[in-house]
C-alpha cells in the first residue's frame, strides 16, 4: 500500500507534532529533512512551527 504524501497535511499548523507518523511524514516532505533531524530539532526548539522552520534553515 502507498502513501499519497501530498494528501498528508498536519491536523494542526502551529505545532509540530512527532507523536503522529502522517504529521511527521508531512514535515519531513515539507522540509526535506530526514525524521532524526526533524526529531533533534524538535527536542531543542520546541514544537512551534516558526521555530522548527528556523532552526531547520528553512
Amino acid at each position: 500500500m502507498s502513501a499519497n504524501l501530498k494528501n498528508c497535511t498536519p491536523k494542526g499548523d502551529s505545532e509540530v507534532n512527532i507523536n503522529d507518523t502522517s504529521e511527521m511524514r508531512h514535515w519531513m516532505q515539507h522540509w526535506n529533512v530526514t525524521e532524526v533531524e526533524l526529531r533533534k530539532t524538535v527536542a531543542e526548539v520546541g514544537t512551534e512551527v516558526d521555530a522548527v522552520r528556523v532552526a531547520l534553515g528553512k
